[in-house]
Formats: C-alpha cells, sequence, structure tokens
C-alpha cells in the first residue's frame, strides 16, 4: 500500500513539473511576439456599433481573445474583468483593454454584457481573422496578453485566473514598474 502512494506522489509530482515546464516553453516561445490586429475587427457596445480605434493605439493593451467553442460567459468573465479595469483606473491614458470575441450571436453577448454592468467595447471577429493571422495557442489561458506599443507580448497569461500572473500586472501599472519595458 505504502509503495502504491509513493508511486501516485511521484507521479502527480512528476506531472506537476511537466507542465510548469511547458508552460515556461510556451511563455519563452510566444514572449516578444507580435500580435496582429485585422481590420475586419468590429467593435460594438452592447450591439450598438462604435468607434474605437483609439483603444488599439495606446501604450499598452491587455487584449483577450476567446472564441466561440463552449461556454463564452464563463470564458469571458466579464464582472471579474470590470473589477479588474477598475484597478487601473489611474492608468487610462496609456493602457487600453481590448476583448476580442470570436462569437456571431453579438445579442446574446449584448445580454451577458447587460447581466454584468459591462459597458466596455467588445471587438468582434465574425470569421476568426485574428485566431488565423497570429495563429494563438488553442489553450485559452494563453490567448490574453499584455502589449506594448509595438504590440509585442510582455506578458502572457490571463490575470483573472491566475494570481501570480495578476500580481505581475499589478507590479507592471500600479508600482510604477511600467516604464521597464
Amino acid at each position: 500500500m505504502r509503495k502504491v502512494i509513493i508511486s501516485i506522489c511521484f507521479l502527480l509530482c512528476f506531472s506537476c513539473h511537466s507542465e510548469k515546464r511547458q508552460a515556461m516553453r510556451i511563455v519563452k516561445e510566444w514572449y516578444g511576439k507580435e500580435i496582429v490586429f485585422p481590420a475586419s475587427l468590429q467593435p460594438k457596445i452592447l450591439t450598438r456599433d462604435t468607434i474605437c480605434t483609439d483603444l488599439l493605439e495606446k501604450k499598452y493593451k491587455v487584449v483577450l481573445h476567446v472564441d466561440s467553442t463552449g461556454c463564452s460567459e464563463c470564458k469571458l468573465q466579464l464582472y471579474a474583468w470590470k473589477k479588474f479595469m477598475e484597478e487601473f483606473q489611474t492608468c487610462s491614458d496609456s493602457l487600453a483593454f481590448i476583448y476580442v470575441v470570436q462569437n456571431k450571436n453579438i445579442r446574446k453577448m449584448a445580454v451577458l454584457c447587460k447581466q454584468n454592468k459591462f459597458n466596455h467595447p467588445i471587438f468582434y471577429d465574425l470569421d476568426g481573422e485574428m485566431d488565423k493571422i497570429n495563429k494563438l495557442h488553442k489553450n485559452e489561458e494563453y490567448r490574453c496578453f499584455l502589449l506594448d506599443q509595438d504590440n509585442r507580448i510582455k506578458v502572457l497569461g490571463n490575470p483573472i485566473n491566475n494570481l501570480a500572473i495578476k500580481e505581475m500586472y499589478q507590479n507592471f501599472f500600479l508600482k510604477g514598474d511600467a516604464h521597464a519595458l
């Protein structure tokens, strides 16, 4: 029995170590990669068209890309993002939050936004051009980026789902480390 428990512990530790190595490999692969925003993105607030190209021109951009498979509401976590954005209000001159959603059901997305009191623009990528151009990673955790003024990835990972990533964002913007990029 003791050998079985030791074997299980060994396997758990090995798989955890293997996952960390793979995550580090992905971060190294994507760090510094340029993200291209296709011209076909359609920005809307709720269901209304809007013009917000200024968001794409900000010095820093937090980009979240959500595809249409599975539960969009679960992936978007709009209320959590709204709270996260409120933490960074003092950085609004240099920081934009860009939500790219690959979902053709704009009305359903508008309902989700209303339910979560989320009135930030969402960029609809109806044909999945952003995914095709940038060959985004299949794992949703690697579809969130902090980009610099040249649209190059500086932080990879979702701060809503990962406390360590959230702390990186907070250190970067709220403690004045933004000049380090």
